[in-house]
């Protein structure tokens, strides 16, 4: 099998990712006609010469279009690097024909093919390499053309690569099925003799996910790219005077009167973002979704240091880049006048943010009671509800849940903690204290959420280094709680340990906590930030 592999890779890197000049005059093969025979030719003569009509106006509109980005120098370049190493790991015997002849043609000191004679040879007498040599080529009658067209050395060398891979075709799927077969065989023998193993899933067909982070990143000494860039930036480009970059005067307008209405961040208009997701070709065009499960942007590309990350993925600099979803929205509504289509939408702001939690809560509140109903004794219910109460403030609800719970089980470190939060926010510390000794009495080597809220009690007193004691325990259990990280920092900043409370705003960020990213108005740039 890794023969065969060998083989077909070797031309897809030759072929696809080379030299384009190969795969550009392979395409002029399509001018020929099928192989067939002479009975059958000639009762197709007018359907074969309308086939060719046809395919060479379509070549003679494509010219322009291939030559207006291609650089002969690098082709050549590329085709001197490539060649060489599609020999050395194909090895001469499996070299087509015409690759032998012409190795005996361009011979080197040691016997080899002299590449760079051999590419100064092609790229010299090829018809392909110039839009003036194409155009002159198809004014030529079919059958010259033809002819000249299958003297051609680079066509010559295209057509043997296609034909030597065809070659291989047949047994390179045979083995590739083979192999598949086989290996359903190894993973189903290993899930049977090792139970407790984890197995990679069959995606086959499915949907791919990747995950990550919105964040920027420093891939070189003195760089830095920020998470997210504006419309500031189009216009800054577009004053640059390089056609690509030319706007219509709309938008020009509508951000001179920075026109962005609901879609502005801080007064600005965010373009695009930057994430740590790991992205490959194909991934254009694919939703960007938060934790919540919102759109929040379209991924289109990777920065320049990540278009490596298909063959080694960095974490430090590989980032995909995203246009951020208000962007779109605003292009649609502000610029395009396509406002009806954003009102179809149900967008996600803070308004919208406190209708649904008022929404979920009193769902909740009715799901629970309804459960409560046919089972009074039900002390998840209780909690649950006791939990929806406090959330729309309808704290004695609340309340009376949460002492009805502890009527029935004084241990039940959940309505505990809870019943300590009230407290807490009450500043009525004493009981609060009181409710979280018991809750750490019954639990304390997993308890975090008691240790947490210990901790933010003692701070609140202004018992920072016993209230470090606690979010050090909150962290042992559970290493990625943020607001342990950021809490730490807080008490670390009162108490002067600056250093110190930078590391742990740096670790409450990259634990996911954004309240860390202001640092706490403290100077933590000698940390890395």
């Amino acid at each position: 099998m890794l023969k065969f592999k060998k083989a077909n890779s070797l031309f897809v890197e030759l072929y696809y990712y080379g030299p384009e000049i190969i795969r550009f005059s392979d395409g002029f093969h399509k001018l020929f006609d099928e192989e067939m025979d002479k009975k059958e030719a000639k009762t197709k003569k007018e359907e074969l010469q309308k086939i060719f009509e046809k395919e060479l106006e379509a070549k003679k509109k494509g010219v322009s279009g291939y030559f207006k980005n291609y650089e002969l120098e690098v082709d050549k370049n590329i085709f001197k690097k490539l060649l060489p190493l599609y020999i050395q790991y194909s090895g001469k015997e499996s070299l087509p024909e015409s690759m032998k002849k012409v190795a005996s043609k361009f011979k080197s000191k040691n016997g080899d093919l002299d590449v760079k004679a051999y590419a100064e040879y092609l790229y010299e007498k090829s018809n392909f390499t110039s839009e003036a040599k194409v155009n002159k080529l198809l004014k030529n009658k079919k059958k010259k053309l033809r002819k000249k067209i299958a003297k051609d050395p680079v066509y010559i060398l295209a057509n043997a690569l296609v034909k030597q891979r065809e070659k291989n075709k047949p047994a390179y799927r045979r083995e590739a099925r083979l192999q598949n077969e086989l290996m359903r065989l190894f993973v189903k023998a290993q899930m049977e003799y090792f139970p407790e193993k984890k197995f990679w899933a069959d995606a086959n067909s499915t949907l791919r996910l990747t995950y990550g982070k919105i964040e920027g990143s420093a891939p070189r000494d003195g760089m830095e790219y920020t998470w997210f860039t504006t419309l500031d930036g189009i216009i800054e480009k577009n004053n640059t005077g390089e056609k690509d970059f030319v706007i219509p005067p709309k938008m020009r307008e509508l951000w001179a009167t920075k026109d962005f209405g609901r879609y502005a961040t801080n007064g600005n208009l965010r373009v695009c973002l930057l994430g740590s997701n790991h992205t490959t070709g194909g991934n254009s065009g694919s939703p960007v979704i938060n934790g919540e499960g919102h759109l929040v942007g379209i991924n289109f590309d990777r920065s320049w240091e990540s278009t490596m990350s298909d063959l080694k993925f960095n974490g430090d600099i590989c980032r995909n880049i995203m246009v951020d979803i208000k962007y779109v929205l605003w292009v649609m509504d502000k610029y395009a006048g396509a406002r009806h289509l954003v009102e179809e939408m149900e967008l996600v702001d803070n308004n919208w943010r406190i209708e649904n939690k008022i929404k979920i809560n009193k769902l909740a509140i009715k799901q629970n009671t309804n459960r409560l109903r046919d089972v009074p004794s039900d002390l998840e219910a209780l909690l649950n509800r006791a939990k929806a109460y406090l959330d729309l403030g309808m704290e004695t609800e609340g309340f009376n849940d949460l002492n009805a719970i502890l009527i029935n089980d004084s241990k039940n470190i959940y309505a505990l903690n809870e019943r300590a939060k009230y407290y807490a926010n009450k500043k009525e510390f004493r009981k609060a204290l009181k409710d979280i000794d018991r809750s750490l009495k019954v639990n304390k080597l997993s308890n975090e959420e008691a240790n947490f809220i210990k901790g933010t009690i003692l701070a609140s007193k202004g018992k920072f280094k016993e209230a470090i004691e606690y979010f050090n325990k909150t962290i042992a259990i559970d290493y990625s709680h943020y607001k342990a990280y950021y809490n730490r920092g807080v008490c670390q900043q009162e108490l002067g340990n600056t250093e110190e409370a930078c590391r742990n705003f740096k670790l409450a960020k990259l634990m996911g906590g954004k309240a860390a990213q202001n640092m706490h108005n403290i100077n933590c740039s000698f940390g890395g930030w």
